[in-house]
């Protein structure tokens, strides 16, 4: 599995293109788009860690393009650069309000262009994995609820624009207190650990599972989790089962 990150670069001119790709293969994946809306596009599906993007193309420009990306929750943390003929102070000044990250021009210096792409997606990755311990919870290792009230956000934002539906499916373990009561806070844990793996494999990795509740993490305070799952399904979603899924807890506890 390649685990190289992603750069995608938006230039109208595939020679352009060739020149960028010839820098910066050796170390990233490139994905590429030619205008404005196909960027759109191939950004939602790409995910990439760095858009290189041209200033000056036929239709959506640069600018415009960027600030589409700026507005776009799924998009808007990703690092724009700027490569671009122009090269006055002005058309710079412009695409740093817009919300790039740096500008580059033309004709592109390969040693240059790689260390600042390589600078930049390294303080992206680590911006992500701040984010990541974040947004998770300690105990059970699932999204917390900031987590999810962003991803509602995205959900929302991306039904609003291509429609479709949003499933939420609210989850609780009956009796967990007694459990935790019987069986002590670690097992409380592992048990709630057991359950997000169960709900993930499930999922298929569709879903986002979060805790959502408002009370205390602390183990001393343990609540029952719930897990919230925003996804788009266009099926009806099955019945969940309400059996606990670990036979050794039911032979252990009698009322499951």
């Amino acid at each position: 599995m390649d685990n190289r990150p992603v750069i995608l670069v938006i230039d109208d001119e595939p020679a352009n293109i060739e020149i960028v790709t010839a820098v910066l293969e050796d170390e990233y994946e490139i994905c590429f788009a030619l205008s404005g809306e196909q960027a759109v596009q191939v950004a939602r599906e790409s995910r990439p860690d760095l858009i290189l993007l041209d200033v000056v193309m036929p239709g959506m420009d640069g600018y415009q393009l960027c600030r589409i990306f700026k507005a776009d929750p799924l998009l808007s943390d990703i690092p724009v650069i700027f490569a671009t003929a122009l090269g006055d102070d002005e058309a710079e000044l412009r695409g740093l309000a817009v919300g790039a990250i740096d500008y580059v021009t033309k004709p592109i210096r390969p040693a240059a262009l790689q260390r600042r792409v390589r600078n930049h997606v390294q303080m992206k990755r680590m911006r992500d994995q701040l984010t990541e311990q974040a947004l998770r919870d300690p105990l059970t290792g699932l999204a917390n609820r900031r987590m999810l009230e962003r991803r509602l956000q995205a959900e929302l934002h991306r039904q609003a624009r291509d429609g479709g539906l949003i499933a939420v499916l609210m989850l609780d373990i009956d009796h967990f207190k007694g459990f935790n009561d019987s069986y002590g806070h670690p097992e409380g844990t592992s048990a709630s650990r057991l359950c997000r793996r169960r709900w993930r494999r499930r999922s298929a990795g569709r879903a986002t599972c979060a805790r959502a509740t408002a009370a205390r993490s602390s183990p001393a305070s343990c609540p029952a989790p719930t897990w919230t799952a925003p996804f788009t399904w266009p099926r009806r979603c099955a019945p969940a089962s309400r059996r606990w899924p670990s036979r050794t807890a039911r032979r252990r506890w009698g009322r499951w």
